[in-house]
């Protein structure tokens, strides 16, 4: 190592090192972070990954035919990926389109499996974030203070009692 090299490694770990980029390493290492957090929770990317692979059974048959259609086509893998993922996000620019007559055929197959993909996948990550947004407003609503108002809201037969079936 030449002595450049050498010092901008003691400068960036100087940089690592300062206190004041700990909220950024935190918020990295929680977004971002494969391995399960420390608290048990996963990070956003661990939960696309699950997601990715919980739905392995429509993804896999999706890519495969996207790298189908761009073989037979003589597309890159980059071309068959950009053709796969514009049209399961139902953008369809149309500025790559299968020409070949089988290709086209295949492609009324995988046009409605490209966009079941992008919604099952999707519709995971949604459901993780109203699942947690939900977890989060009933332990607010479980350790909030019972008051003289919500006890007379839950007298539903104005019996001027309450019991654990009016809550």
């Amino acid at each position: 190592m030449n002595r450049v090299d050498e010092a901008s490694l003691i400068v960036l770990s100087d940089i690592a090192s300062k206190k004041e980029l700990g909220w950024l390493q935190n918020a990295f290492s929680s977004l971002f972070a494969i391995r399960t957090q420390t608290d048990g929770s996963k990070s956003l990317l661990r939960r696309v990954l699950d997601t990715l692979l919980q739905c392995s059974y429509i993804f896999v048959p999706f890519v495969a035919l996207a790298f189908c259609i761009g073989k037979h086509e003589g597309w890159t893998n980059v071309t068959s990926m950009y053709y796969a993922l514009a049209t399961a996000s139902t953008v369809g620019y149309g500025d790559i389109a299968p020409t070949t007559p089988r290709m086209r055929l295949l492609s009324l197959l995988f046009i409605p499996l490209a966009v079941l993909n992008m919604g099952e996948i999707l519709g995971r990550i949604a459901g993780y974030f109203i699942r947690k947004e939900t977890e989060r407003a009933e332990r607010e609503f479980m350790h909030r203070t019972m008051t003289l108002d919500d006890l007379e809201a839950m007298d539903t037969n104005k019996n001027g009692e309450s019991d654990l079936g009016l809550y």
